[in-house]
């Protein structure tokens, strides 16, 4: 055989050994732009919202109940004057005709999630609190344990494995923490739910890092596909390993993090693993509430101030 023969065959050989170690890129991606979006009357609406250093999550379901994830709040050590329940997710649900939470959920008990829960308990009607059980907690959590049991709101453990019933057309699986141990850190132990409406998915992540990361990708494999990834600990370089990404194959990143906060998060390292493989970032500090609507079918995005 002559010698440039060999040699293409060498050089096919090696293309097709670079693409197989090349992120594999969604065949179908399902985001349009906000006026190619047709509203449905069956819609799912998550809005991640922008409430400084911290992590909040609204959802409005297609049957119309209405869901919250986390509080955001400020540590104490910070001395900020900042009630993100009071100043931001309360008049923010008042502005979207909210008079009620028919499920609040807590990922983990950092005050960066939990602060500003206990504003919203006392400010609106909650029907049913979910929460992974999780030692080492922040003041406000028992303190919002407390006001659970005070106002006599449904009370339920929540992890791995388990299907919440919110809505029969939307499939929401708790993937962490898992139920038979616990990891060092307790960002590892955050609730991580994957909701699917249709053919559109989201995969919210808390402050989960690599460690449980790395479990979920050995545990569910493409189990873990989304289209929209909610960013794990708001951009740190601890989360959002290559492998992770890779294996959720996302379209659209959402950073939930403060404007010039202190851990100056999202971490570059971050930002450019998402922006290699083209995965379009949205982030709470430069683009403010982050609102997602979906058909099942197809879903726009949105922000505003």
């Amino acid at each position: 055989m002559k010698k440039s023969v060999l040699k293409r065959y060498a050089l096919l050989g090696a293309a097709l050994f670079l693409f197989s170690c090349m992120p594999q890129v969604r065949r179908e991606r399902l985001g349009v732009i906000p006026e190619q979006y047709k509203p449905s009357d069956k819609e799912l609406v998550v809005t991640f919202m922008d409430v400084g250093q911290g992590d909040s999550t609204f959802i409005r379901l297609p049957n119309g109940k209405t869901a919250l994830v986390d509080g955001s709040g400020t540590p104490g050590w910070s001395k900020m004057d900042y009630d993100p329940g009071r100043q931001t997710i309360l008049p923010l649900l008042r502005d979207k005709n909210v008079s009620k939470l028919d499920y609040v959920l807590l990922t983990h008990p950092h005050a960066d999630h939990v602060g500003g829960l206990v504003s919203v308990l006392k400010g609106i009607p909650v029907g049913t609190f979910f929460d992974p059980v999780l030692e080492h907690g922040e003041p406000e959590y028992e303190e919002l344990l407390e006001l659970v049991e005070r106002k006599k709101i449904d009370y339920r453990d929540v992890g791995e494995g388990d299907l919440l019933e919110w809505d029969p057309s939307v499939k929401v699986l708790v993937m962490n923490p898992p139920r038979d141990f616990s990891y060092e850190d307790i960002n590892d132990n955050s609730v991580v739910l994957k909701i699917e409406y249709k053919s559109v998915s989201f995969l919210l992540c808390g402050d989960a890092e690599t460690e449980a990361e790395s479990r979920m990708v050995h545990q569910y494999k493409e189990g873990l596909k989304s289209h929209i990834l909610k960013i794990g600990h708001h951009g740190s370089r601890t989360s959002s390993s290559a492998r992770f990404i890779d294996t959720v194959q996302p379209e659209v990143g959402v950073i939930m993090c403060g404007y010039r906060n202190l851990f100056k998060h999202p971490h570059p390292e971050t930002l450019s693993r998402l922006s290699s493989r083209q995965i379009k970032v949205f982030r709470t500090d430069e683009d403010g509430h982050i609102e997602i609507r979906t058909d099942g079918s197809h879903f726009s995005t949105r922000t505003y101030r």
